[in-house]
């Protein structure tokens, strides 16, 4: 019979000694205990066995494992926490938390007395980057600056009473120009001084000027009107001059003023009251010194008016500059209509 070993156990016959040789098969018998000795060697495997299935090979693989397996209790209770038993890292034991009491914040941890110093002293929402927090700190938040990295690019102290240096800086808003404190008058370091900031490409919005000399365009009306006090050097002065002359005829010969000063006409201005249709023709002499001259006209051939609601207004001349020292005179050269009063005005200003 052929073996069944290791599917199955065999069952041999063994012969008894009144047994003949071929009942059971000598023959036989040798051979199945042949073939489950061969197959008790496969099974058990020889040293350092390749064979997988075989014994040899199997303890191998359980003894090289062994050494790093972790063995537990005998017995644990269901969905408790585990533990290391010792410091093999091999050990491990039942903690006797149950996972439910973490889920519900119910479990406690135990901390030295250092670390529970530490965290004691943590407030509440520590982690939150608010404003509150950064101020209490001694930080600026970057809301809280136009321009953080301006801040953040000084180089010297900028605080009351600092003297810091600043170079080829414009001068924005000021309240007051100050004096530089620490400069000896007229020496290297105050000319040094005074030609950086005389240098400076503009100097903007500039408050109060308390002395000193403009030096830059004339400051026009615009920056005079309903100032006072004593203004120095060039300023342009606009003035006017007015005659009115009743029930003026074709021949009038009428001193305006006179100027020790040259003077520029920028406009004349002239109105009748009358009616009948009212019109005067007059024009405006000037001369230096002399006033029973020709005179210079102002408007060649003069001006003729007629109305006595916005009257005439001369801004066009063939000679309006009238020099320093000069007599200023109106003459009427024609006259029709009802004519009861005559204003002109001249409006010039100071060279």
């Amino acid at each position: 019979m052929s073996i069944s070993f290791p599917t199955s156990l065999d069952a041999l016959t063994n012969p008894t000694p009144t047994n003949g040789q071929d009942s059971p098969s000598h023959s036989t018998q040798h051979s199945n205990a042949n073939d489950a000795i061969e197959a008790l060697e496969a099974k058990v495997g020889v040293d350092s066995s390749a064979v997988a299935t075989s014994n040899d090979a199997r303890i191998t693989v359980l003894e090289s494992t062994e050494a790093s397996d972790v063995q537990g209790p005998a017995s644990a209770v269901d969905d408790n926490l585990t533990t290391f038993d010792g410091t093999t890292g091999k050990l491990i034991q039942d903690s006797g938390t149950n996972i439910s009491a973490v889920t519900a914040n119910t479990a406690k941890i135990t901390f030295d007395s250092t670390s529970s110093t530490k965290l004691g002293t943590i407030e509440e929402n520590a982690d939150v980057t608010d404003t509150a927090n950064v101020t209490s700190a001694g930080a600026l938040m970057d809301s809280e600056l136009t321009s953080i990295a301006d801040v953040k690019a000084l180089d010297q102290s900028v605080v009351s009473g600092a003297t810091p240096t600043f170079t080829g800086t414009n001068i924005s808003a000021v309240a007051s120009v100050v004096t530089i404190t620490g400069l000896a008058p007229d020496t290297a370091t105050t000319q040094a001084t005074q030609a950086s900031i005389t240098s400076a490409a503009n100097l903007v919005t500039v408050g109060t000027i308390g002395t000193g000399t403009w030096q830059g365009t004339a400051i026009n009306a615009t920056y005079l009107d309903g100032q006072s006090g004593t203004n120095t050097g060039d300023q342009t002065i606009t003035d006017s001059k007015s005659i009115t002359i009743e029930t003026p005829t074709d021949a009038e010969d009428l001193s305006m003023f006179f100027t020790n000063k040259a003077v520029t006409i920028t406009e004349i201005r002239a109105v009748l009251i009358g009616s009948d249709t009212p019109s005067v023709t007059w024009t405006i002499r000037q001369n230096a010194t002399d006033r029973s001259a020709a005179g210079t006209e102002v408007v060649t051939g003069g001006t003729t008016t007629t109305s006595i609601t916005g009257g005439s207004d001369v801004t066009s001349f063939d000679d309006e500059t009238v020099p320093a020292d000069s007599f200023v005179w109106l003459e009427t050269t024609a006259q029709s209509g009802t004519v009861t009063q005559l204003a002109v005005t001249i409006i010039f200003t100071e060279d």
